[in-house]
């Protein structure tokens, strides 16, 4: 009516028209319109679109905008940019001279960028793009007889010598004496200067100064070698066999050139065979520019194939060569025909990016429809798990081709189906250079790891080459007359290494060129050196004589402030490559791990009633390295550039070895078997309180902690591997250190908190501390973490290129992460989870929880002192982040669940004997439910993680927590760290842990039985009838097949009769019969 629509009106106003509010919301739009970063006629349309709505609201609302044009020219003009803020000054100053001091107005800026927005479509629209790395070149046209701007200094015609094809087909050798006869700079082939003050960069090859048309290759001859006379083709090799021997062998693999269009590369889907036999469908890319065949680490796993153990070095694009250990064989079948082939492959972590580079719409390319695709996926962007090589590749070629419109891919019939391949045009994209060989793993796959839904596979306890190392230690390790160590390297005898002396003599001079511009770095390198001489560590060999097994390795400087000894330390570099591609990493054999895992030693350390901690003095180089194996370990020094350089041999174990931290941790292991009968206390220690070297244990007494100190001195001492930088929450059993018989840093009696093992511990009030760092290896700043990775989730789904602006809302959000990250050194918490217990046990508690960000666990130790009082703290959580594949929350909350038993797992293996009783909470109960639910009743998700957690927690009970109750619901959601500071629910669980009330109770009766995803029980039911006239027909005929047709012409004869047109004639046809 009338009336209501006259309060409903006064109803709307009232709440709506709130004119300060209105005018407020416009001017912070302004303020906070998006930077311009390049020159784009959409981004600048947006830009002047959204100003002129803001400036016509705030009109609208009578606010005196007319006087605002200088103040809104500033704001805007510093958003753009700075070509088009430089074209809007010289506009301005282009004025004439009695405007010149005159202000402009707001709409003749608007003006102003009006017309530029309109020049950059037009340009857009007419101009062709080549780009190139991340120059744009205009494509324009010359006359024909303009006059050349180059002239060749060799064939005087025009154009530059690098492109003289009468200069290129000469030598290297012939190509540098005529360089020198025309006095041309080696750097860059031009008149008028010498190479050693050339500005040009350096040779693409080698990095030295001369030109890349100069280059020598000194490296070792490859199977296909790109002729030097030919510098934009690449010759043909031969056909390599399928058989992959440990000979070294180079193979060259394939990488796609950049062009001005974008290339859509051939592709298809194949089913490969696994372990068993059963089919897997991959995809795979078949390229005719690799000799190999190749497949990723992650299908490998996948299909549980055999290893080959090879050493093979792969050649890519600049002549970059990676050596690759192992390989296998596949046998895969078409999904067009019933082909099937068998490949010898090399395993790579990664093959290439994803192909194609972004989706494609197929209906521009106008495609056959009689035709079946190789790969039904081909225009939308997918990972490759098979590289299909040229020895096969030609051997799946049909004769058939079609060529689509000019400009557009071409079809090729194949055996796997009709491949895809050529030119597309995209405008929207920028193609970029793909390599199709990653032997490192890529950075977006590891930060994908946070998201991506966990896996339940089982480690392998040693691998073939970890025992054949294992064993290697035992046959080859003997001991001085002093009590050292003496250990040979292990090595794989199939590696072959080439020359390194030339990489280390080089690496040397920009060494020396680099601490010449740090006197102080110098000053600490060279005592370095010279204790490490002193020492008898390193000693200078007179005869250079060259073996086989040769290495010299480059060494730099790595400073570490934080360190309480050694400032600079002399790293040296194990992983440079040798002309045969190899380095000495590659051909020593990484060894097992020997000591306990990280987080078992912390949580140990967080039990003791008493704690010492330390460190064994220069732990490596206590070691010995057998005299057979010295020559591995060379390395070029000289104490003045103007001096010869000299040749010395590493007698230790040294820091940059791949094979380094397990003889040292391995010999720690023999110690305690060799030495280890008389000193049960460190024997045990030394096996389990030791992560490279360092020391965290304790005892629950004063008087067992201080036996302990002392066994362990002595036992370390019969091996040569001195303690140092002790430290111990009671400071009296420290006390005979420091009377001034040892060394000055024998104990440290700093008040900071030091870092012990990724935690700062306080040893004089026995907390443990945080910086601004989140490396957190026990989860106790969990929250904090898990906001940080759900930022890294977003920009991930941004998909964003390196230089393009994030954008302001989660630029925002990040700034505000940022800058809450300094209350991370408010938080304090104590150290031992179990004080004054005097039963020495205490219960755990875990809790799991998620949300649609994420699912996490964490786990609490409960106990009651000597005076019955109860405490309850945290022990450690683990956090991951929801996939980006969406899941209900009950999953995610399933989850949670196994993240918590695996959690407890390692918990429980830590602290053995001290834990009494475990229990397990949720606030699902529909996990609940699933989880007392036999697994063969539910569906393959649910049942697979159902039975992983009846597995792991058979004994320990599951109970219902109220969401408010629930301290794993922050780690699901994420905190800053102000709040997290006084969250007592994380810190110290839910009050009723250490209260005497009841604990939560709830009831699973009231659970839908639709909720919990349980197996569909098909039912099948069987009704038998009797009809004399079906028997009468079945009996008439003695084949069914015959029956089936004479009742197809049956129905046909009746269908004809009832129509006159589009009658059925001829043999049946096939969906006659199937009726």
């Amino acid at each position: 009516t009338g009336d209501n629509y006259q309060k409903s009106w006064v109803l709307l106003k009232k709440r709506y028209e709130k004119r300060r509010l209105i005018i407020n919301t416009h001017v912070k739009e302004l303020f906070e319109l998006p930077n311009i970063y390049k020159e784009n006629h959409i981004t600048i349309r947006k830009f002047i679109d959204s100003t002129r709505n803001h400036i016509a609201s705030l009109e609208t609302l009578k606010e005196p905008v007319a006087s605002w044009d200088t103040l809104i020219i500033y704001l805007l003009n510093s958003k753009l940019d700075s070509r088009t803020s430089k074209d809007w000054e010289e506009k301005l100053n282009n004025r004439p001279a009695n405007k010149t001091n005159e202000m402009p107005t707001l709409e003749k800026y608007l003006e102003f960028l009006e017309s530029r927005c309109q020049t950059l479509q037009m340009i857009d629209k007419n101009v062709k793009y080549n780009r190139s790395d991340k120059k744009v070149v205009l494509a324009t046209t010359t006359e024909q007889n303009k006059t050349p701007q180059w002239t060749c200094a060799y064939c005087k015609n025009g154009h530059a010598i690098y492109a003289c094809r009468e200069f290129i087909n000469l030598s290297v050798n012939n190509r540098t004496e005529e360089v020198k006869r025309l006095n041309l700079c080696l750097n860059c082939l031009k008149f008028g200067h010498m190479a050693q003050h050339c500005r040009s960069i350096a040779c693409k090859k080698c990095n030295r100064k001369h030109h890349s048309l100069l280059h020598r290759d000194y490296n070792t001859t490859t199977v296909s070698q790109v002729d030097d006379q030919q510098a934009n083709t690449s010759s043909t090799s031969s056909t390599e066999s399928n058989t992959h021997t440990h000979q070294n062998n180079t193979v060259s693999a394939h990488c796609a050139h950049k062009e001005p269009v974008n290339i859509l590369l051939s592709t298809a889907e194949i089913l490969i065979y696994d372990k068993d036999g059963q089919l897997h469908i991959c995809r795979a890319l078949l390229d005719t520019g690799s000799q190999s065949h190749f497949i990723t680490q992650e299908l490998h796993k996948k299909l549980k194939l055999g290893t080959q153990h090879i050493s093979l070095p792969v050649t890519g694009i600049n002549e970059t060569s990676t050596n690759i250990t192992k390989g296998t064989s596949i046998k895969f079948k078409s999904c067009y025909n019933n082909s099937s082939f068998k490949l010898n492959c090399l395993i790579v972590p990664r093959l290439t990016s994803k192909l194609p580079q972004y989706k494609i719409d197929k209906v521009n390319l106008n495609l056959p429809v009689n035709i079946q695709l190789a790969d039904s996926k081909f225009n939308i962007p997918g990972s490759i798990d098979v590289l299909i090589g040229a020895d096969l590749f030609w051997e799946l070629l049909c004769p058939n081709k079609i060529k689509l419109q000019k400009g557009q891919p071409i079809l090729q019939e194949t055996q796997l189906g009709w491949i895809i391949s050529g030119p597309v045009n995209n405008p929207n994209s920028n193609p970029r250079l793909t390599c199709h060989l990653s032997v490192n793993d890529n950075l977006e796959i590891q930060i994908e790891r946070f998201w991506k839904t966990e896996e339940l596979t089982e480690r392998e306890r040693f691998s073939p080459e970890e025992i054949q190392c294992e064993e290697y230690f035992k046959t080859t390790t003997k001991r001085d007359n002093e009590g050292r160590y003496i250990v040979s390297l292990p090595k794989n005898d199939s590696v072959l290494l080439g020359d390194s002396l030339q990489t280390a003599i080089r690496r040397l001079q920009l060494l020396e060129k680099r601490l010449e511009k740090n006197q102080e770095l110098k000053t600490k390198y060279h005592q370095f050196m010279n204790e490490y001489q002193a020492m008898g560590h390193m000693s200078e060999i007179k005869n250079k004589g060259e073996g086989d097994n040769v290495f010299y390795l480059p060494h730099h400087p790595v400073v570490r402030d934080h360190s309480v000894t050694t400032k600079v330390r002399v790293v040296f570099d194990g992983s440079a490559k040798t002309t045969s591609g190899s380095s000495l990493n590659d051909l020593l054999l990484v060894g097992p791990t020997i000591q306990p895992d990280l987080i078992h030693i912390i949580l140990r350390f967080r039990t003791h009633q008493y704690v010492l901690t330390a460190d064994i003095a220069m732990m490596y180089r206590q070691i010995n390295i057998h005299d057979s194996d010295k020559n591995l370990q060379r390395i070029c020094w000289r104490k003045d550039s103007n001096d010869e350089i000299k040749i010395f041999t590493l007698n230790t174990v040294t820091y940059g070895t791949s094979s380094a931290p397990f003889l040292a941790t391995r010999c720690l292991a023999q110690l305690s078997e060799d030495e280890g009968e008389n000193y049960s206390l460190a024997k045990q220690a030394l096996k389990n309180d030791f992560y490279m070297d360092d020391l965290l244990t304790g005892s629950s007494t004063k008087e067992q902690t201080l036996r302990l100190r002392q066994e362990l001195m002595k036992l370390l001492d019969k091996g040569k591997l001195p303690l140092r930088k002790w430290r111990s929450d009671d400071s009296t059993m420290l006390e005979d250190l420091q009377q001034g018989k040892y060394e000055s840093l024998m104990v440290l009696n700093k008040e900071e908190p030091i870092k012990t093992l990724g935690l700062l511990w306080n040893s004089q009030d026995d907390t443990i501390q945080y910086s601004l760092s989140l490396k957190d290896p026990l989860g106790l700043i969990g929250p904090v973490v898990t906001s940080s990775k759900l930022i890294m989730q977003q920009l991930w789904k941004l998909n964003l290129s390196w230089d393009e602006p994030i954008p302001d809302s989660l630029r925002k959000l990040w700034l505000e992460f940022y800058n809450e990250l300094r209350h991370l050194q408010d938080i304090k918490l104590p150290r031992n989870v179990n004080p004054n217990n005097a039963q020495l046990t205490f219960d755990i508690h875990g809790f799991s929880d998620a949300s649609e960000k994420a699912f996490g666990a964490a786990i609490y130790a409960v106990s009651s002192d000597k005076k019955g009082n109860m405490h309850s703290y945290l022990i450690c959580s683990k956090s991951r982040i929801s996939p980006l594949k969406t899941l209900s929350i009950p999953r995610l909350e399933l989850n949670g669940a196994l993240l918590l038993c695996k959690l407890t797992s390692i918990v429980k293996k830590a602290l053995k004997e001290k834990i009494r009783n475990t229990y397990h909470w949720t606030d699902s109960t529909i996990v609940l439910t699933w989880i007392k639910t036999p697994p063969h009743l539910l569906k393959t998700f649910i049942s697979n993680r159902v039975a992983e957690i009846q597995r792991l927690s058979p004994d320990i009970p599951w109970y219902h927590v109220p969401s408010k109750q629930n301290p794993a619901d922050v780690l699901s959601r994420g905190t800053t760290a102000n709040n997290l500071i006084t969250n007592q629910l994380w810190w110290l669980g839910p009050a009723y842990l250490t209260s005497s009330c009841d604990w939560p109770n709830q009831s699973l009766d009231n659970v839908e039985e639709t909720l919990l995803e349980l197996k569909s029980n098909p039912k099948f039911t069987l009704i038998a009838t009797h009809n004399e006239e079906l028997d009468t027909i079945l009996h008439r005929f003695s084949s069914f097949q015959k029956l089936k047709r004479i009742i197809a012409y049956c129905r046909r004869f009746i269908y004809n009769t009832k129509t006159k047109e589009n009658r059925n004639l001829g043999p049946l046809t096939v969906e006659e019969l199937k009726e």
